[in-house]
């Protein structure tokens, strides 16, 4: 029987996997091998290692483990594998580690076919300007979830490397429309029984989720980093103030020569809502109308305590498969978020949304992955986009408005057929076969 390898750095990539390696484990029709690390030492310094609770398959696997790239395509030949697939290519891009292509030529000149699986905006804002059109072309096919993502690529790195238009052709043939694998789960989920899994069952008029956004040091944006997350007390508000400057101002020196452009508009800011104060406006709304507050994030958020004790239920992953977010939202009423690609799973597991821009580009100081905030922006900015879709969601720039969440939540309500608009032109399918239809089109076209 052929055999499929699946490539994962961190723990939380196996999720996209999971539901594609059950598909080949039910059906028999293939075996499916995970080539994975027991170490963080890819330069991806803020990931979770391989954790095999997490995988309901590993002991129905073989599991490689590897040091470093080379030693995937010597797996790969010794167990007679053709086809490894990955939702990795960022990290072959790593200034530790920039062997990406080497690893890719490699694999090709042992007959190895490479595939890769598109689950993020990333695919069209980031890769194309982080990776060299190399990477791309040793790249012998891409999943995508839908036609929208499909083009977005394809012009993304027509524009970026100045494609003929035979290029664009011969690069077309490579990309597969196939949808989300991760939601081929969600019509099989039991409200009833997640409820009693979370001990949610006193249950109140409606479940609010709160996706929250990330509490860190490294993005580049003057509004995020010296007002929207500048909170606390007067005396650590002016420390933390002080520590980012310094900082920014000795890696990103430019910032000095704006900082009265800066500091304008953080006087003009002054009564706009900062994170902790948006939190708790929400947090009372939901008290005053018997609402349930949840939240699931990622360790890497860094989310401060008062997130994480104001929430009637705060939790990190317990599982991907199924996945602890797609449970949360299945019992769920309402999302609250920021600029998640997440409220595609939101839009999906039919909850209203209420968006909230927290990122604008003119306050951003300096290059951070590609150009993934102007695209960002593009998209709150732009009706119709995925952070913007009338009678799917409601969009809030913080730093324009203040954010009344009785107004806000007064007519947010989930237009059907606008929903199914928005799947079709995002998601692509919803009809719970994406990781067979990946199955098919690896079998029919590349296992003969």
């Amino acid at each position: 029987m052929k055999k499929i390898a699946f490539f994962v750095l961190r723990i939380s990539q196996l999720r996209v996997l999971l539901p594609i390696i059950e598909e080949m484990l039910s059906s028999g029709r293939m075996i499916p091998v995970l080539i994975t690390t027991k170490t963080m030492n890819f330069g991806m310094k803020a990931a979770q290692n391989y954790d095999p609770s997490f995988n309901p398959f590993h002991d129905r696997m073989e599991i490689h483990y590897v040091d470093n790239f080379g030693e995937i395509p010597v797996i790969m030949d010794k167990n007679n594998i053709k086809i490894l697939l990955s939702n990795i290519l960022l990290a072959f891009s790593s200034s530790e580690n920039n062997d990406g292509s080497a690893l890719l030529k490699s694999l090709k000149e042992r007959g190895v076919k490479f595939f890769y699986l598109e689950s993020t905006h990333d695919a069209i804002c980031v890769l194309p300007e982080i990776l060299s059109f190399d990477c791309f072309r040793l790249v012998d096919g891409f999943f995508c979830l839908s036609e929208y993502w499909k083009e977005g690529i394809v012009s993304a790195l027509k524009r970026k490397f100045k494609l003929t238009d035979s290029e664009i052709m011969e690069l077309s043939k490579k990309f597969y429309v196939v949808g989300w694998p991760e939601l081929d789960s969600v019509e099989k989920l039991d409200k009833k029984a997640i409820l009693e899994k979370y001990r949610l069952t006193n249950i109140k008029k409606m479940i609010v989720f709160f996706d929250p956004v990330g509490n860190v040091n490294y993005v580049p944006n003057f509004f995020y980093k010296y007002y929207f997350r500048i909170f606390g007390s007067k005396k650590e508000k002016i420390l933390r103030f002080l520590k980012n400057l310094l900082i920014d101002m000795y890696s990103s020196p430019k910032i000095f020569w704006k900082l009265p452009f800066y500091l304008k508009a953080y006087l003009t800011y002054r009564k706009i809502p900062n994170y902790q104060e948006l939190f708790f406006s929400l947090k009372k709304f939901c008290q005053d109308n018997d609402y349930l507050l949840i939240c699931k994030s990622r360790e890497k958020n860094n989310d401060p305590d008062f997130i994480k004790t104001g929430c009637d239920l705060y939790t990190y992953d317990r599982g991907y498969l199924p996945f602890t977010l797609l449970e949360l939202m299945c019992i769920s009423d309402v999302y609250v978020g920021f600029n998640s690609s997440s409220i595609m799973e939101a839009v999906y597991c039919k909850l209203p949304v209420l968006s909230i821009h927290v990122f604008p580009m003119r306050y951003q100081f300096s290059d951070y992955r590609g150009n993934i905030y102007e695209y960002l922006e593009e998209c709150f900015n732009s009706p119709g986009e995925f952070l913007n879709f009338p009678g799917v969601n409601r969009v809030f720039f913080l730093y324009k408005q203040k954010i009344d969440f009785k107004e806000a939540f007064k007519g947010l309500k989930l237009d059907p057929q606008r929903r199914d608009d928005y799947v079709a032109k995002f998601i692509g399918f919803m009809d719970g076969k994406s990781s067979n239809r990946i199955l098919n089109i690896l079998e029919e076209n590349f296992l003969s």
